[in-house]
């Protein structure tokens, strides 16, 4: 259950409180009034990661980062709902809402223990969220994907060395999907997406890096091979990223 309490100002704005491995996580309305938006912040990186794919899991678009602030890393949470219909009533309880695929898929070839999948998004679904959730769902941990489709907005990442953080790229307009690759490895026993993008824009011109988050229209068509064997993720601490070990 969570702790309701209200933030003064201009406004009164309802948060609810959640604690998840000892970590406060706040959700918030958006501006429609709905409790959309959630964030939480925390020296362990380890809990802001286990409140992530906790999130991840029940439909929400989620975004990490690391910060420095007094000479102290902190590590944030940041998530959208992302799935169809209304977000769950408690984002943190066991098991997902449901367990309905959140997107079209078709397993097209299999090939010994080596799967190739036809994963399809309509308007409106949320990419990055929408695979997430198809691996956990098929167990992926060592697969490859490539995919074309169109955008109606998106956020890419540069990493900056110096910083060790992301810094986002928005992208507000309808862009065209000219290259998405990317590969899905296991990290702590769940699978990760580790993804990279194209965007075509109108007057011909493009935008590229890492993709963190996007708002499919109309469709994105995206076909993924899963091989026999999984691959894992290690935490790199020169870049403070989860990197493939062999």
């Amino acid at each position: 259950m969570a702790e309701i309490m209200t933030e003064s100002g201009t406004t009164h704005r309802e948060t609810r409180i959640y604690v998840f491995h000892g970590v406060q996580v706040h959700r918030r309305k958006d501006a429609q009034g709905q409790f959309t938006l959630l964030d939480a912040i925390d020296e362990d990186e380890k809990k802001i990661r286990q409140i992530a794919d906790r999130l991840q899991q029940h439909g929400y678009g989620v975004m990490r980062a690391r910060h420095n602030r007094a000479g102290r890393v902190y590590c944030t949470c940041k998530a959208t709902w992302a799935g169809r219909g209304i977000p769950p009533d408690d984002p943190f309880n066991q098991e997902p809402t449901t367990g309905e695929p959140i997107v079209k898929s078709k397993l097209i070839h299999e090939d010994g223990a080596e799967k190739t999948f036809a994963v399809v998004f309509e308007a409106g679904d949320e990419a990055m969220a929408g695979l997430a959730e198809f691996a956990r769902q098929n167990h992926l941990g060592g697969a490859r994907f490539t995919a074309i489709g169109a955008f109606e907005e998106a956020t890419l990442g540069y990493f900056d060395w110096q910083s060790k953080e992301y810094r986002k790229i928005p992208i507000r307009e309808q862009v065209e999907v000219l290259s998405l690759v990317g590969d899905i490895a296991l990290e702590d026993g769940e699978p990760k997406l580790h993804a990279h993008v194209v965007l075509g824009r109108s007057d011909g011109t493009t935008r590229g890096g890492h993709l963190l988050e996007a708002r499919v229209r109309p469709t994105l068509e995206v076909m993924l091979v899963e091989s026999p064997e999984h691959l894992h993720k290690e935490h790199d601490p020169e870049s403070g990223l989860a990197l493939i070990r062999l």
